[in-house]
C-alpha cells in the first residue's frame, strides 16, 4: 500500500511484510531453541516466548515444530540454488561442481550439526513429514533434483543417452548420501566425509563416461531402472 504525505509519497509496509518479518523471526527463535536445548526439548510456548510473542500468535504462522524446520529446508535449499547457479556460471567440469555443490551444502549444515543428526534419525521413517524422502518434502525433493540438474548440463559432461535424463536424480542421491554419511563422520573435521565426497565424484565421472561407450546399453538399462524403482516408492506413499 501506498501513502501520500506533504507531497512525499510513502510506501507503507503492508501485511504481507509484517507477515514475512514475523515468520522470519520466529524461525531465527526456533533455530536458537534448537541449538541450545535440541529439537525434542524445545517447545512452541519457549519459541513464541524468544520470539517475543504470545503462543496463539505464533500458531498463526508455524503450527509445530515440523512445520518450522520444514521453512528451515526451504531457506536452505533456496540459498543452495543461487549458489548452485553461480557455481555453474564459472565451473564447467561436471566432477568439480558435484563436489562443489556437496561441499557448499556441508558447510550450510555444519552450524546445525546437531539438529542435522536429529533430523537424520527422523529421515529413517518415511511416514514422517521431516523426512527427506516423504510426500510432504517432495516440493523440496523435486527443488532439490532441478538444482543439480544444473550440474549436468554442457557439453563436458559425458554420459549414455540412456542415462542421461535419471543423471539429476542419480546425482542427488548421491548428494544425499553424503550427507548421511557426514552427520555420522567422527573423523576430525569431518575429513573422511571429503575423502568420500572425492572418491565417489570420481567414480561418478568414470561410471558416467563408460555408459557413453558402445555395448553398455544392458548396463544402463539396469541402472535408469534402479533410479526409477528408487523414486517410484518415495511417489506411491
Amino acid at each position: 500500500m501506498i501513502t501520500e504525505d506533504n507531497g512525499e509519497i510513502k510506501r507503507a509496509r503492508g501485511p504481507q511484510q509484517r507477515s514475512a518479518r514475523a515468520r522470519t523471526q520466529i524461525l531465527e527463535s526456533a533455530l536458537a531453541l534448537f541449538r541450545e536445548k535440541g529439537f525434542e526439548d524445545a517447545t512452541m510456548r519457549e519459541i513464541a516466548a524468544r520470539a517475543g510473542m504470545a503462543v496463539g500468535a505464533s500458531y498463526y504462522y508455524f503450527r509445530s515444530k515440523e512445520e518450522i524446520v520444514h521453512e528451515y529446508y526451504l531457506m536452505l535449499e533456496a540459498d543452495a540454488e543461487a549458489h548452485t547457479r553461480a557455481l555453474c556460471a564459472e565451473v564447467t567440469n561436471f566432477r568439480d561442481r558435484v563436489r562443489g555443490v556437496i561441499e557448499y551444502k556441508l558447510r550450510q549444515l555444519l552450524p546445525d550439526r546437531s539438529l542435522v543428526k536429529v533430523l537424520a534419525r527422523i529421515a529413517a521413517d518415511p511416514d514422517n513429514p521431516l523426512s527427506p524422502f516423504s510426500r510432504e518434502t517432495s516440493e523440496i525433493r523435486n527443488r532439490a533434483i532441478a538444482m543439480v540438474g544444473l550440474l549436468c548440463e554442457g557439453d563436458e559432461v559425458q554420459c549414455g543417452a540412456l542415462v542421461r535424463p535419471v543423471l539429476p536424480r542419480l546425482v542427488w542421491l548421491l548428494y544425499m548420501g553424503a550427507i548421511f554419511f557426514w552427520v555420522q563422520d567422527r573423523s576430525i573435521n569431518q575429513s573422511s566425509t571429503r575423502k568420500l565426497v572425492d572418491l565417489t565424484t570420481s567414480l561418478l565421472e568414470k561410471v558416467l563416461w563408460l555408459s557413453s561407450l558402445p555395448l553398455t546399453g544392458g548396463i544402463n538399462r539396469l541402472v535408469v531402472e534402479l533410479v526409477d524403482t528408487i523414486f517410484d516408492s518415495f511417489e506411491a506413499q
